[in-house]
């Protein structure tokens, strides 16, 4: 990890972190940024993060072996449909939400489990 200070003096860590998917030849290791404080953490209640709602995404597919099988870039307004219209393929078993320019990961969202 190597320490670093964002605009405003705040302390951050920067770590190399790669998303949860199967070993396989998309797998990647990219920087985050973390506070180096501690600090609360996002609000892990349930339902797409508030603070993405509006902006927008690509929620790339993937199936079980780790393999891109689909994907689609959307507007933020109504997250929730773009899911269930991914999920309604059998194979996506994990999306990951990216960024637009650049196709950082952000986060990711599973397929319920049963």
């Amino acid at each position: 990890m190597l320490p670093a200070r964002r605009r405003g003096g705040e302390a951050v860590l920067l770590f190399g972190y790669a998303p949860p998917i199967a070993a396989a030849v998309y797998r990647e290791i990219g920087p985050v940024f973390a506070h180096a404080a501690a600090c609360p953490g996002p609000d892990h209640g349930g339902g797409h993060p508030a603070g993405w709602r509006g902006r927008a995404q690509v929620l790339r597919a993937y199936d079980g072996q780790g393999r891109i099988c689909g994907g689609r870039l959307h507007d933020g307004t109504n997250p929730e449909a773009v899911i269930a219209e991914l999920f309604a393929d059998p194979q996506v078993q994990q999306l990951h939400s990216r960024n637009v320019i650049y196709g950082c990961f952000m986060f990711v969202v599973e397929r319920a489990a049963g």
